[in-house]
């Protein structure tokens, strides 16, 4: 049963889609995906495009729109920063930073950066009252029973206004005895990004080139260490794999499979040896607009003795299958050989043009249980509840199919690329 109209669907996927380029602009939640905020100045905003777009398909990553500025500012605005995405929807981790502009030097009341000699400059938040406001703002913190992440203060190179090389250390050591005591994780992108400055960091600048930011980004997942997939397909040959039910071939380029019909052949498909229950899958498809083509989810073999191709493989397939003029059911779940047809209902089998026609297409794929949740491109397409299927394939194979193409010229190709896996508990 489907939990947003298609154009509810439609409109936030295509949200998603137009902000991942925009920091400062909201971010519409993916179903089922952990939601991670980033909290900090311009070093952070620099970055979040290129985390957003390393955890696409694994994580909401969302921001304050806004600069996040020193502490004083934190404790004004963090109970709204909280609700970003939507009130009252629990993070499951904040990454989160103070201190370059707590560090910096300003005049008088003025929150504008000056240098540091001139006459009555002095640091926006001294270090007694960053300590003070930072405890506050980490036993805030603590109370939305998030996986919490201090990221230190990357450093002030020489000939930057406004600051002093070596604050930097000085205010994360403030920061480091704060995270200890209260058993806050410890993210020291400091040493990171003083390693690289000479490569990463402008001159006379607390910022960085965009291949800079793109490095920090790395560094920021790497943190978060979201990476619990496993990857079916290792990239150089077919080991855990083989080929069942048909003579289309599939063969390696570059990082790439691709499967190519052949004439006369029934449905063929590439076939893990392992079996899978509750699982999310996640992979990029392309196919020819003239090719039917599919995911076979918690399949099974049968046949194998009398079958010729080694047994014939059988049901829930997720298709995957150009849009064309009048759109198509890419999404869907098919009843692959089990005589049920579309398992689907026929009154949500609603053609769409969700999918790219000629371009890569993300699938992402979540069997658990009865359920199953199919997303292209970000959409979600099915939500089936399927308890009949279920008693029968509850764990299986998964296959990628190459449709047969009976007497038609061809030949045509299916191809997949970027195939994880994440089993369930």
């Amino acid at each position: 049963m489907f939990r947003f109209s298609f154009l509810s669907i439609a409109l936030l996927g295509n949200l998603f889609a137009q902000n991942q380029d925009k920091p400062m602009t909201p971010v519409a939640d993916i179903e089922d995906l952990p939601r991670i905020l980033l909290i900090g100045d311009s070093i952070s905003i620099g970055y979040t495009v290129d985390v957003r777009k390393s955890l696409q398909g694994s994580a909401n990553v969302h921001r304050p729109l806004t600069n996040c500025g020193p502490t004083h500012k934190g404790l004004e605005k963090i109970d709204a920063w909280l609700e970003t995405g939507g009130k009252d929807k629990k993070w499951d981790i904040i990454h989160f930073n103070w201190g370059l502009h707590d560090l910096k030097y300003i005049s008088g009341k003025s929150d504008k950066i000056t240098a540091v000699d001139t006459k009555g400059s002095h640091q926006q938040v001294g270090p007694e009252d960053y300590a003070k406001n930072l405890t506050q703002l980490v036993q805030r913190l603590k109370k939305t029973e998030a996986r919490l992440i201090w990221r230190n203060t990357t450093p002030v190179p020489e000939g930057a206004k406004g600051r002093v090389v070596g604050d930097s250390a000085k205010y994360n050591e403030i920061a480091a005895k704060i995270m200890k005591e209260e058993g806050i994780e410890i993210h020291d992108l400091f040493s990171f990004a003083k390693k690289h400055a000479a490569d990463i960091q402008r001159k006379a600048d607390v910022h960085y080139t965009p291949a800079g930011s793109k490095m920090l980004a790395d560094e920021v997942v790497k943190v978060l260490n979201l990476d619990e997939w496993t990857y079916p397909f290792n990239g150089k040959d077919f080991t855990g794999w083989s080929i069942k039910s048909g003579k289309a071939t599939y063969k390696i380029v570059g990082d790439t499979i691709i499967g190519t019909t052949a004439k006369g052949s029934p449905n063929t498909f590439l076939v893990t040896d392992k079996q899978y229950g509750d699982f999310e899958l996640q992979f990029e498809t392309k196919i020819h607009n003239s090719l039917n083509s599919g995911c076979q989810i918690r399949c099974h073999l049968k046949n194998i003795k009398k079958d010729k191709y080694g047994g014939r493989l059988y049901g829930p397939q997720v298709e995957a299958e150009a849009s064309g003029k009048n759109g198509a059911e890419a999404g869907y779940i098919y009843g692959e050989a089990t005589g049920r047809g579309w398992l689907t209902p026929k009154d949500q089998l609603i053609p769409h043009k969700h999918f790219k026609d000629g371009q890569w297409n993300h699938f992402r794929i979540i069997a658990k249980g009865a359920n199953i949740k199919a997303w292209v491109n970000g959409n979600l397409i099915s939500d089936l509840t399927d308890e009949e299927i279920y008693k029968t394939h509850a764990k299986g194979n998964i296959g990628l199919q190459v449709h047969s193409i009976g007497k038609k010229a061809g030949p045509f190709t299916a191809a997949w690329k970027n195939i994880k896996l994440k089993e369930l508990k």
